[in-house]
């Protein structure tokens, strides 16, 4: 018999007893209908006899103190069965990640082997990038002093194995974290705009890409030479060489400032969210498989589209100096107006960046044609001629 029908045994039987304790109220309230009942004879002043009345009182007594108990004990079996549904409801929680005492008892039909002897599963796993987010959210978020953390950190780990531990302490993240508590130069990271944001523009910026390009790049193609020298490719491109859509692999090298450098930006990224595999369809040709590079910050095994891209770089394009009344610039035309000023040539230009011509360039990406040659110097100021030029005109 179920706990189910045993309340509801109980119940029935309990519903009686208040049938029959009512009854006594209201004889109470109506002492004629009683004496009518009972066929008690009444003396001639109406009433019932002392010895009678005092039965009748003592019935009536009775019968409210079993409507008493019957309230109490109805309110400890609704308490009790709370509290045994709550016990089992938390139970079958806990059994998804560890089997309880009866499953350990019971004995595997086909191999014949106790459910003891199998290895449990484990609760939590020993990933020290999971620690390293929740303890700097804890830092971040709710102000918890270094002292605290440090205690969290060793309670956690107690729940794991020695070779666990030991694998969470050399990792590199968690003594970088370690050392930034202690010197208090930790930075919120909540969010990890400050890693999306910067990569995004490096990228575009650096090496002249565009947020479709970013978006094609294959991270399983992606490799970081000894002189850290980032190779990346992408996949079915934009650009096209006689009719065909081609492939394009670009070479970045380092910057000496760690700030501006892409290599450290993208393997600072890869490294902290873009840890996981990602492998979806082309955002244009769905027949083609593609590992993603950028991803989304609630959950990692989403990528981001060329649109999502383009915000994150406008994020930090607007926050440079210009006329009021000026539109912020694309971080594409700008990155190469600024290289054709530094000096680079715009043959460099068109080959670094696919172009079929430096038309393309002059027409459509070239924000400025302004140099930083003072042609005012270079032809009033007095220059040594020779009288053999047909230029030597003073």
């Amino acid at each position: 018999m179920t706990n189910e029908h045993i309340a509801f045994s109980c119940c029935t039987a309990l519903g009686q007893i208040a049938i029959w304790a009512s009854g006594g109220g209201c004889a109470y309230l109506n002492k004629k209908n009683y004496a009518g009942v009972k066929k008690v004879h009444l003396d001639e002043r109406g009433r019932l006899g002392v010895y009678q009345e005092v039965i009748w009182i003592v019935e009536t007594i009775l019968r409210y103190a079993v409507i008493v108990c019957m309230v109490v004990i109805l309110l400890i079996m609704h308490f009790n069965f709370g509290q045994a549904y709550l016990f089992q409801h938390l139970s079958q929680k806990v059994a998804v990640f560890y089997p309880t005492h009866t499953e350990e008892q019971q004995v595997d039909n086909v191999g014949l082997e106790p459910v003891s002897m199998r290895q449990r599963r484990p609760l939590l796993t020993s990933d020290a990038r999971k620690l390293v987010n929740y303890l700097a959210n804890q830092h971040t978020v709710r102000k918890l002093k270094v002292s605290t953390l440090h205690m969290y950190t060793s309670v956690i780990l107690s729940m794991f194995s020695a070779d666990d531990q030991n694998c969470i302490h050399t990792s590199t993240i968690y003594l970088e974290l370690m050392k930034a508590l202690c010197s208090q130069i930790i930075q919120p990271t909540k969010y990890w705009m400050y890693i999306i944001s910067p990569t995004c523009w490096l990228l575009a910026m650096a090496d002249f890409f565009r947020p479709s390009d970013v978006e094609r790049v294959d991270l399983h193609a992606a490799r970081v030479s000894s002189d850290d020298v980032l190779s990346l490719i992408i996949i079915t491109s934009k650009e096209k060489q006689r009719g065909q859509r081609i492939v394009r692999t670009i070479t970045i090298h380092p910057h000496c400032n760690p700030l501006l450098c892409s290599v450290a930006a993208f393997e600072a990224y890869k490294s902290r969210i873009a840890c996981s595999i990602c492998i979806t369809g082309h955002p244009v040709f769905l027949n083609q498989q593609l590992h993603r590079f950028l991803r989304f910050i609630q959950d990692h095994n989403i990528p981001i589209g060329a649109e999502c891209i383009s915000h994150y770089i406008k994020q930090i394009m607007v926050k440079e100096e210009k006329p009021a009344q000026a539109l912020v610039p694309k971080a594409h035309g700008l990155a190469v107006t600024l290289a054709a000023q530094a000096g680079v040539s715009v043959d460099n230009i068109v080959a670094h960046d696919f172009w079929s011509s430096r038309d393309i360039f002059e027409h459509y990406y070239r924000l400025s044609s302004a140099t930083f040659t003072n042609f005012s110097v270079s032809t009033l100021d007095q220059q040594p001629r020779s009288r053999l030029t047909k230029c030597n005109v003073m």
